[in-house]
């Protein structure tokens, strides 16, 4: 029995995690901002940057926020965005967790297009807000150097583009 249950789940989990098709579009909504001090009026996401989709209850993306934190004080294009909490519930966690990081809130729609599906997870959006890669699970330091990497590599292309 145990190895049918296995191979059963073995083969629905691609059908779990599918990617979001590299052919999407990004057209998101304007998204709040905010720290654990202020908020943000809605903003469109930057292009191109790292995405990350994330939520307070969530073990991997609490572990995952300093190396966040850290990429977005150094200046890297790295973009975090709330799922499924409300604004007040998010800066409350910030202020006593991850002061110094900075999140989108009301992801909700934005993480359905691209057909997020668990937390964390990391995408990489192109400067036309195209789909450039993707990662499920948390990240390790090398893993988001790399995708932070691919962000400035696309936006020397799209700058060199007629």
């Amino acid at each position: 029995m145990r190895p049918l249950l296995l191979s059963v789940l073995a083969g629905a989990l691609p059908l779990l995690l599918r990617p979001a098709p590299s052919a999407v579009q990004v057209t998101a909504a304007p998204l709040p901002g905010l720290s654990a001090d202020r908020t943000f009026l809605p903003a469109p996401l930057p292009r191109p940057t790292v995405l990350n989709f994330w939520a307070t209850w969530c073990g991997p993306c609490r572990s995952e926020l300093p190396l966040l934190a850290h990429e977005q004080r150094r200046g890297g294009a790295v973009t975090l965005v709330n799922v499924g909490e409300s604004p007040a519930q998010v800066q409350g966690f910030l202020r006593s967790s991850a002061p110094g990081l900075r999140t989108r809130t009301g992801g909700d729609a934005l993480a359905a297009q691209l057909r997020v599906t668990a937390f964390p997870t990391t995408v990489v959006l192109g400067p036309q807000g195209q789909v450039l890669a993707r990662h499920l699970g948390p990240l390790s330091a090398a893993q988001l150097r790399r995708l932070v990497r691919l962000t400035e590599a696309s936006a020397t292309q799209g700058s060199e583009a007629p």
